[in-house]
């Protein structure tokens, strides 16, 4: 019997929705998937803007977290996690 395979595509939409506590959740179920066979690409794609742009910091830390989750596939986001890291506004 064929394994299905988890798919990230009912999480993506989440993330773009009105409410922080969704799209945080949404995020975090996202980085608690990365070890599995998802499209991680696709994960990342949608991961990066609420990473850097989310209006809600716990938002931004849980995005930033699944990110991690992801490794070398979010590889393509580093240099701007690493200025977020130096903005001291990011540090609250």
């Amino acid at each position: 019997m064929a394994r299905s395979q988890p798919s990230t595509s009912c999480l993506l939409a989440p993330l773009r929705t009105t409410s922080a506590n969704v799209r945080r959740l949404a995020a975090s179920a996202l980085g608690k998937l990365a070890w599995l066979d998802v499209d991680k690409h696709a994960a990342v794609s949608a991961l990066a803007p609420v990473a850097r742009c989310d209006p809600h910091a716990q938002t931004r830390q849980y995005a930033i977290k699944a990110l991690k989750a992801y490794g070398a596939t979010a590889g393509c986001c580093l240099a701007d996690l690493r200025d977020m890291a130096a903005n001291p506004a990011e540090k609250d």
